[in-house]
C-alpha cells in the first residue's frame, strides 16, 4: 500500500477528485503516483486488518451494491473526527461520492485527539451499527443531514423513525453515559489500527483499496 500526504480544501469537489473527469480515466495520479522518487512508504493492508479482526467486524460500515460487471469494487476508509468539523466534512462527502457510484464501500474510523465529554456523532455510528441499521437501511445520508457537529444530538426525527420501524436499541435522545464511555472505549481500541497507516490522533484522511491519503487541513471552517 502506498502512503502520501496533499492538501484538502474545502473548496474541492469530492467526488471529482475520487470519480471524475479531472483525473486520468484509468487512474488518479493522487492514488497512483507516477513519480516512484516520492519515498512512498509501503504498508501491507492484509496484517493490519488480520491483526485487528475483531475491530475491523465492528466498524460502522455502509457496503456497496455488487456489480458483477464490475472489474474491482472501491472500498474506502474514512478516518477522521465525526464530532468535529473537519471529520464531519470528510465523511458527508464521501456519502455524497457514495450516491453517485452505487458500488463503492465505506467503513469509518473515528480518530479524535481526544475523546469529547458527551456524546457526539462517533457515538451514534456505532450504536447504529451495533443494531444492524446500516445493514436495512441506508440512512447514513440522512443522518448527517439531521446531526452536524454544531447541533445536539437530541432531535434528530427521521433516524428515530428508521430506529423505531426495525425495533433498534440505538438511542437518540436521552443519552446513556455507558454508551459514551463504550463507544470511547471502542474509538481508543482503533489506535493501533491508525498508528500502523500512519495517522496521527485528529488526522483526517482516505484509504481507498489500500491506498493512503491523509489530508491536511487549510481551514477548519465547516
Amino acid at each position: 500500500m502506498q502512503a502520501f500526504k496533499s492538501e484538502l480544501t474545502e473548496d474541492l469537489d469530492f467526488s471529482k477528485f475520487l470519480l471524475g473527469p479531472s483525473f486520468a480515466q484509468s487512474r488518479n495520479t493522487l492514488i497512483f503516483p507516477e513519480d516512484d522518487t516520492t519515498g512512498l512508504s509501503i504498508i501491507n493492508l492484509i496484517d493490519v486488518i488480520s491483526d485487528s479482526k475483531e475491530i475491523f467486524d465492528a466498524l460502522p460500515t455502509v457496503s456497496g451494491k455488487i456489480d458483477e460487471e464490475a472489474s474491482t469494487q472501491a472500498v474506502i476508509w474514512v478516518i477522521g473526527d465525526f464530532d468535529q468539523a473537519s471529520g464531519y466534512n470528510l465523511l458527508y462527502n464521501a456519502v455524497k461520492a457514495k450516491a453517485s457510484k452505487s458500488d463503492l464501500s465505506l467503513v469509518m474510523i473515528n480518530n479524535p485527539e481526544r475523546i469529547p465529554e458527551t456524546p457526539g456523532l462517533s457515538t451514534l455510528l456505532l450504536q447504529l451499527q451495533k443494531n444492524g441499521l446500516f445493514e436495512k437501511e441506508d440512512i447514513l445520508s440522512q443522518l448527517l443531514q439531521e446531526a452536524p457537529p454544531q447541533k445536539g444530538y437530541v432531535d434528530l426525527p427521521h433516524i428515530q423513525e428508521h430506529i423505531q420501524a426495525n425495533q433498534a436499541q440505538a438511542k437518540v435522545e436521552g443519552w446513556a453515559y455507558p454508551d459514551h464511555i463504550m463507544s470511547g472505549k471502542f474509538w481508543d481500541s482503533c489506535a493501533n489500527i491508525l498508528q500502523k497507516i500512519k495517522f496521527k490522533a485528529g488526522e483526517r484522511g482516505l484509504v481507498i483499496n489500500g491506498r493512503v491519503g491523509i489530508f491536511i487541513l487549510k481551514s477548519e471552517h465547516c
